[in-house]
């Protein structure tokens, strides 16, 4: 197998197929890496230990399994005092298929340049490029909450949002993987200005979150213009009565997929998706119910997107929130099947660590040993 360039160490990264139900192009992988990570629980804080800071993050590279060509890394976090980091890969011209596996290396070398043309952190040009035109928002829930305006980033750098209430940097703590923002349920909350949903007919709703309260209202995700009355409309997926739902309110009517039981004081991923006919609520890549839809059409909204509270701002969240995406079309549901294992750290192994001797081919050796021979004689 080729190696990239003069790169020190590499390990491979197996993709299980075996819960991938079919071909998923342009698939964004989470690598996951810590000192017990993947589906073995895989030691690889040598990683750690060749790059040795935070400052040195850059300086990895992911390729297809050829080892040569490289996909695009958006660094969720990277915490190297206590060996943890997440970094989510794609490339368009890459997807994980059904019927083998899917190999990826994952290079890592201190002596390199930052490889700032295919890892950024989020939001950053090359993280944008691990999402599909279709994700109009990706929030890993990583930045500081008492960062001010638009602090907490977009992946697709389509919508950062601003928190409110009285959120601060304690509030930035450690989600199943990654990091993940801890909402009081009294008056935290975010808001992005920016129209996300933009007269969207079609759209898929995530949310993986870890529900303390079970209250009769506890807030949740959402986007639209309720208020407008039968002009207006709202996507959201919200927790109230130990239940969670994913609706389409607005024309007078409101269509849903809901009562889905919320398991407490634990971690779930929400996919609430509308294809046009269906309006659907994933728990945990399974889906639990579903509806129909009756609006043909839905009209433009500028209104603002909410996360940890309702539209009106007057039902708060108790809980956390690790990742919340929004795209504009159906995902199909081998793509929310193997969301879940990936959000679960449940989809890779990793190979042994690797030098670029290891890579050569046994002709090499013979020939060293042939000429080596020759010479003594």
């Amino acid at each position: 197998m080729a190696w990239l360039g003069t790169w020190k160490y590499r390990r491979k990264i197996t993709v299980d197929n075996t819960n991938v139900d079919s071909d998923l192009p342009h698939f964004p992988v989470p690598i996951v890496l810590g000192d017990s990570v993947g589906q073995s629980s895989q030691d690889l804080s040598s990683i750690f230990d060749e790059l040795t800071s935070d400052a040195n993050r850059f300086k990895i590279a992911i390729t297809k399994d050829d080892g040569t060509t490289q996909i695009y890394g958006d660094i969720e976090t990277w915490d190297d005092a206590n060996e943890k980091a997440v970094i989510h890969v794609a490339k368009s011209d890459l997807g994980i298929t059904t019927a083998t596996v899917t190999e990826l290396y994952i290079y890592y070398d201190s002596a390199q340049s930052d490889n700032t043309t295919y890892i950024s952190d989020s939001g950053g040009t090359a993280a944008q490029s691990v999402w599909d035109d279709n994700f109009v928002a990706v929030y890993h829930m990583a930045q500081d909450p008492a960062g001010g305006a638009d602090c907490m980033l977009d992946s697709t750098d389509n919508l950062h949002i601003t928190p409110s209430g009285t959120m601060l940097t304690a509030d930035l703590v450690d989600g199943e993987i990654g990091k993940a923002i801890d909402f009081d349920g009294t008056d935290d909350g975010m808001t992005g200005t920016h129209d996300a949903l933009y007269n969207i007919k079609y759209v898929t709703l995530e949310v993986t979150s870890y529900n303390r309260t079970l209250g009769l209202f506890a807030g949740g995700v959402a986007k639209g213009d309720i208020f407008g009355g039968n002009n207006g409309y709202e996507y959201k997926i919200d927790f109230h009565d130990g239940n969670a739902n994913f609706k389409r309110s607005g024309y007078g009517a409101t269509e849903e997929s809901g009562n889905v039981a919320i398991t407490q004081n634990d971690w779930q991923n929400w996919t609430g998706v509308n294809d046009g006919t269906n309006i659907m609520l994933y728990k945990d890549g399974v889906l639990r119910q579903s509806g129909t839809d009756s609006i043909t059409t839905l009209p433009a909204t500028t209104k603002d997107f909410k996360m940890g509270e309702n539209l009106a701002g007057n039902y708060s969240y108790d809980g956390l929130f690790q990742e919340v995406r929004i795209s504009d079309i159906a995902r199909s549901a081998p793509w929310i099947k193997a969301t879940n294992y990936a959000l679960t750290d449940n989809l890779l192994t990793f190979g042994s660590e690797e030098t670029p001797t290891e890579d050569l081919p046994i002709e090499f050796f013979k020939h060293i040993r042939t000429n080596h021979t020759n010479l003594r004689r």
